[in-house]
């Protein structure tokens, strides 16, 4: 199935770049969901604190 794949010129880089965008994003999501944590975190501490 690879070879097939890697000899269509449509599909081949297709998935190569939805794959790298899947190992992206499974990298991304949890840093981006720490740091929206810690923004609000901040936030209210900031509130708080005035």
């Amino acid at each position: 199935m690879a070879r097939h794949y890697q000899h269509e010129p449509q599909f081949g880089p297709v998935l190569a770049e939805i794959q790298r965008i899947g190992a992206v994003a499974r990298i991304v999501q949890p840093l981006y969901l720490a740091f929206s944590r810690i923004e609000s975190l901040k936030t209210l501490a900031g509130v708080r604190g005035n």
